[in-house]
């Protein structure tokens, strides 16, 4: 789901500071090198993706990035820009899902038809590598993502679009591919202020992680119809490192409904702020359903 707000955050800092993607074509000065900065506070209600209370581990973490990209405009109506970018998330008490990533994206935009109304299509190939505190969790995540901006009117932003994911992992429980179908509206609320809502459908993989014994060594018996549906399973480095009895993590075919509400203020043409709740439910198999609730307040910069 990271990537997926990472995305939306992105969009209303550009909506607020210099038009969003539409303004690419505006003029030449959109081409050369600019470098962005996050840094975001994330609560997150369920880290552990579990669905027996038992098993829920609530936490909060600092993320952070910073990418360095090259924009260019070989046409009228496209543009080209190539990002490098390293990132990272420390936890406040599960530290072992800290994680530090690098990775690089290529992104083609264009209108095939001039105007303020008319749609800007887009489409972007990314690869990353995650480096987390535990090697099990190590992993190469590519991404592919091809979707439309359109203005509705003056001051609302319609996007929509298709991406793909697969993550190849040091463990295989965390081998996972997805692909996901997204709608957002942008409302530009004054000339600082903006909101912002999203909804995708994920269809594909979801992992989870549980306990199969208790502190006292006591097997929890009622969750071996769940390993059977599993498509696969291995001990949880994670959270045995940081917690009594035994965690097991398991891959399951799974759909996948989010909610994103946010609101954007900008502060000047290189500074912004963002606050965003999101709800993900997800429907898994063996009847394996679980609810996250993930709260982020962050800051954005350009320079």
């Amino acid at each position: 789901m990271r990537g997926f707000f990472s995305q939306r955050f992105a969009a209303g800092f550009l909506g607020c500071v210099g038009g969003g993607v539409l303004a690419v074509f505006s003029a030449g000065a959109q081409a050369g090198f600019v470098i962005d900065g996050e840094a975001t506070a994330v609560y997150d209600s369920n880290v552990s993706r579990a669905e027996r209370d038992r098993d829920i581990l609530k936490d909060e973490s600092m993320f952070g990035s910073v990418s360095l990209a090259w924009r260019g405009q070989p046409g009228n109506t496209t543009a080209v820009s190539v990002r490098g970018f390293v990132e990272g998330e420390a936890y406040n008490e599960i530290t072992t899902l800290g994680r530090v990533s690098a990775g690089g994206q290529a992104v083609l935009r264009w209108q095939p038809v001039l105007g303020f109304m008319q749609p800007v299509y887009q489409f972007s190939a990314t690869a990353q590598l995650d480096d987390y505190n535990v090697d099990q969790r190590d992993s190469m995540v590519y991404t592919v993502q091809a979707f439309a901006s359109q203005r509705v009117n003056d001051r609302i932003m319609a996007s929509y679009g298709l991406e793909g994911v697969l993550r190849e992992s040091d463990g295989t429980v965390f081998d996972t591919s997805n692909g996901r179908a997204f709608l957002s509206l942008d409302f530009s609320l004054s000339k600082t202020w903006s909101a912002y809502g999203a909804y995708s459908f994920l269809y594909g993989n979801t992992f989870s992680s549980a306990q199969i014994a208790f502190c006292d060594g006591t097997p929890a018996g009622d969750i071996f119809p769940l390993i059977q549906a599993s498509e696969a399973i291995e001990k949880d480095a994670a959270f045995n490192s940081k917690f009594c009895g035994t965690w097991v993590a398991y891959r399951l075919d799974a759909t996948t409904n989010s909610l994103t509400l946010g609101l954007n203020k900008a502060f000047n043409h290189s500074l912004s702020a963002d606050f965003s709740v999101q709800g993900v439910d997800v429907h898994a198999e063996g009847d394996n359903n679980y609810q996250r609730m993930l709260v982020r307040a962050g800051l954005l910069a350009r320079f």
